[in-house]
């Protein structure tokens, strides 16, 4: 039994220092396990909805993360307010009653009349839509990168904000919705303004999904199997068996399987097929 170990981990002259566990052929297998749990679990549970209790969580941090971004630009700090919650809920009930996903209704609704409703009479107002998110930094990450949404999020008339996220069916399709709303009380005076993000965010391609939380384990276990894979080419170089046809076929059909994983730890397919 020590022998099989020593064979499988270890780099010993008996198995040429390839573990048998770490070769191509091994972690071509690992790889098509990765792809099908993430597929069946990782895209479900990371990309398509949330539950209550962390829909909540990620309100919150969103709410801390947006006045980290403020204070950056010594802008005041807005406060959560129960009134703009409720409002921000209410758009995503809205959202999917109503199976559409904008900033307006398809029955003409404004995001202020939810506001309104709530109980909350405004001078400024403003919201910020996002769709596929369920990280906190990845969505203000892409406001902040969107220079409508920028703005908003830095508007310095804003005093009080309001985070709600929910998943549900929308097209056909579990998805999750964020809603921020910013506000500011009623000033005598003070003609009320509204102010839209020009264009609503999805997650997109991007690298910095590869590292979100959600997809954690999946890209710790990416890293592994592409320092393994490299570690096994450098010892078939090494070797002079590099070139061998059998080698570069599994060398070959393990890197297309890792960059399969890759593809699904940055895209969210819930959102494009």
């Amino acid at each position: 039994m020590k022998k099989f170990f020593r064979k499988l981990f270890i780099p010993h002259a008996n198995n040429l220092y390839r573990p048998h566990a770490f070769r191509h052929k091994a972690v071509s297998i690992y790889s098509i396990a990765l792809v099908l749990s993430h597929l069946s679990f990782g895209i479900a549970f990371s990309s398509s909805s949330v539950s209550a209790q962390v829909g909540g969580n990620i309100a919150k941090q969103i709410i801390g993360i947006t006045n980290t971004e403020r204070s950056k630009f010594d802008l005041g700090l807005v406060a959560e307010n129960e009134k703009l919650t409720l409002a921000a809920e209410a758009r995503i009930n809205d959202m999917f009653s109503k199976n559409y996903w904008d900033h307006f209704a398809p029955d003409g609704t404004e995001p202020w009349d939810a506001v309104k409703n709530a109980g909350y009479n405004y001078s400024y107002a403003g919201e910020n839509l996002g769709k596929g998110f369920t990280d906190a930094n990845a969505v203000v990450g892409a406001w902040m990168n969107s220079p409508s949404h920028r703005e908003n999020l830095l508007n310095s008339n804003y005093e009080e904000i309001g985070v709600a996220v929910g998943s549900g069916l929308l097209n056909g399709k579990n998805t999750t919705i964020i809603v921020q709303l910013f506000a500011s009380p009623f000033a005598k005076g003070v003609k009320p303004v509204t102010v839209l993000g020009s264009k609503s965010q999805v997650e997109q391609f991007s690298l910095a999904n590869v590292f979100s939380s959600a997809n954690i384990p999946y890209a710790t276990a990416w890293i592994m199997m592409t320092l393994m894979l490299i570690a096994d080419a450098y010892m078939l170089v090494k070797q002079g068996h590099h070139k061998d046809r059998k080698h570069k076929f599994h060398i070959g059909f393990a890197s297309l399987l890792i960059l399969a994983l890759f593809g699904l730890l940055t895209f969210q397919f819930v959102n494009i097929l």
